[in-house]
């Protein structure tokens, strides 16, 4: 997760506010109950540039506030003046560098995503690193063993569920059903990582990353979302960096199981897009039993 200097939120503060575009109070309630605040605008509203600070500095170091980057810097906020997009992100990311982390718009995921850098670069601009993102081909051309859920669902009629998915994904994928099997891909991750996160819980509420509530207390996992899951099995260990990038390419596809989203997004999905999100279950499941093997020795 990244963490945010006193700086580096004053600057984030103003571009929230003023760019691309003029937020207004009842906007920037909207903005902050997407990533689970619960804010009403109304008499006694504090200035804008107090609500949004305060709001960042409760959400940093928590996945929220990467939530709330992503949302700010979509290039889709910037559709009416995609001129502005890089002068934006190079406005952050002149702060955030100090911070050792930089944002950048990431065509293999369609995102803004995160990169490690290193602050004393953050001096020198003398020497420029290329920054190799693995393509789908890429992904798709790596070796995983046949799925397997044994040791990884504790329930055994759970399993007989998730078993039953994996038939029907594998039924979708030959007639041609893309966007079904990408649902069933996403449900069968979660169930794999809700029940390891089960059978080892006090592992995945201490991590960094898990989620937390107003007060600062690890949410019940029950209740966290699959993007929690996703992050934190990857700060453990249980994934790595090339299937935690994937995973999360999931589970925004998961996401259009709602039509309106789907028709906001202009999602199309075709069988090429279905055979990435098996092939990152795959190894998603792979990565975690090499996990659960250290684990137990």
């Amino acid at each position: 997760m990244i963490q945010l200097s006193p700086k580096t939120i004053q600057r984030l503060t103003k571009l929230i506010n003023e760019e691309p575009i003029h937020r207004s109070g009842p906007m920037l309630v909207e903005l902050f109950n997407e990533v689970g605040f619960r804010d009403t605008y109304g008499r006694g509203f504090p200035s804008r540039g107090t609500f949004t600070e305060e709001h960042l500095k409760q959400i940093n170091g928590r996945e929220e506030i990467e939530r709330i980057v992503r949302r700010v810097f979509n290039p889709r906020e910037f559709s009416e003046c995609p001129e502005k997009f890089v002068a934006c992100v190079d406005s952050f990311n002149a702060e955030l560098k100090f911070d050792g982390w930089n944002i950048y718009w990431d065509e293999g995921l369609n995102d803004i995503s995160f990169r490690r850098v290193k602050p004393a670069d953050a001096l020198s601009s003398i020497t420029r690193r290329k920054v190799v993102v693995e393509t789908e081909d890429d992904f798709l051309k790596k070796e995983f063993k046949d799925i397997s859920f044994d040791g990884l669902i504790s329930i055994p009629s759970v399993q007989m569920i998730v078993e039953a998915r994996l038939v029907e994904l594998k039924h979708c994928l030959d007639v041609n059903a893309p966007l079904s099997a990408i649902f069933l891909t996403g449900s069968i991750l979660e169930a794999v990582l809700l029940s390891v996160s089960t059978a080892n819980a006090s592992l995945f509420c201490r991590a960094t990353s898990a989620p937390k509530d107003k007060d600062g207390n690890v949410i019940p996992l029950q209740k966290w979302r699959l993007e929690s899951l996703i992050n934190v099995a990857k700060e453990l260990g249980f994934l790595k960096e090339d299937v935690h990038r994937f995973c999360h390419v999931v589970r925004d596809f998961r996401n259009y199981i709602h039509p309106f989203e789907q028709n906001l997004r202009g999602f199309s999905p075709d069988i090429n897009t279905a055979k990435i999100c098996l092939q990152v279950l795959k190894g998603a499941i792979a990565q975690v039993h090499e996990k659960l093997k250290e684990v137990s020795q």
